[in-house]
C-alpha cells in the first residue's frame, strides 16, 4: 500500500506499479531541508515518490500539473533536482497524463487483488490449476439439514454447490 495526496499522484503510482523498470517505490520517502539564499529562511520539501529501478538507480518524482507550478514550488523542485543529481539519482517532475491509458491501468490495477488468480493456500489445497476457477469464495454456509459447514464454490458445476465432492467433477 502506497499513500497519495491527490488523484494525480494516484495515477502516477499506478503507472509506477505497472512499469517493468521499477522494482519498488514509496510515497514521500524523505524531507529535504535547505536555506533559501534570498530570504535566509530554512525551506523544506518532501518529494512525492522515490522509485528503485531495475538497474539499481533511484528515481525521485514530484507530481504537479504544469499550470499549477508557482514560483515557490519551482524553487523547491529545483532544489530537489540538485540534491538528486548530487547523489546520482534521476529526478522527474510529472504532470497530467493522457486519460485513456490511465483509465485502462486503473481498471487493470483492480485485478491485482488476491481474490483474482491463484494464491498459495488455494494452490496447496486444490492443486496447481485452480487459479482462475476459484473466484467466488464466500463465507462458509450452514446447511439446514447438515451441521457441517461447507464452502460455497464454483469449481465444478459453475452454479456453486455445498457438497464435499461435487457430482459435476
Amino acid at each position: 500500500m502506497v499513500g497519495f495526496e491527490s488523484w494525480l499522484e494516484r495515477d502516477h503510482a499506478i503507472l509506477l506499479d505497472f512499469d517493468p523498470q521499477v522494482r519498488t517505490f514509496a510515497s514521500q520517502p524523505f524531507w529535504l531541508h535547505w536555506r533559501d539564499v534570498s530570504t535566509g529562511r530554512t525551506r523544506t520539501h518532501a518529494p512525492d515518490f522515490f522509485a528503485r529501478l531495475a538497474d539499481g538507480g533511484g528515481l525521485v518524482i514530484d507530481c504537479r500539473p504544469a499550470d499549477r507550478v508557482e514560483e515557490r514550488s519551482a524553487v523547491a523542485f529545483t532544489a530537489t533536482r540538485r540534491a538528486c543529481e548530487s547523489v546520482g539519482w534521476r529526478y522527474r517532475l510529472v504532470g497530467e497524463i493522457d486519460p485513456v491509458p490511465v483509465v485502462n491501468l486503473r481498471w487493470l490495477a483492480g485485478y491485482r487483488h488476491g481474490r483474482y488468480g491463484c494464491d498459495r493456500r488455494r494452490r496447496k489445497r486444490y492443486g496447481r490449476r485452480s487459479g482462475a476457477r476459484h473466484r467466488s469464495w464466500r463465507r462458509p454456509r450452514r446447511s439446514a439439514t447438515r451441521s457441517r459447514c461447507y464452502r460455497w464454490c464454483s469449481i465444478c458445476c459453475g452454479k456453486g454447490c455445498s457438497r464435499r465432492i461435487c457430482p459435476g467433477r
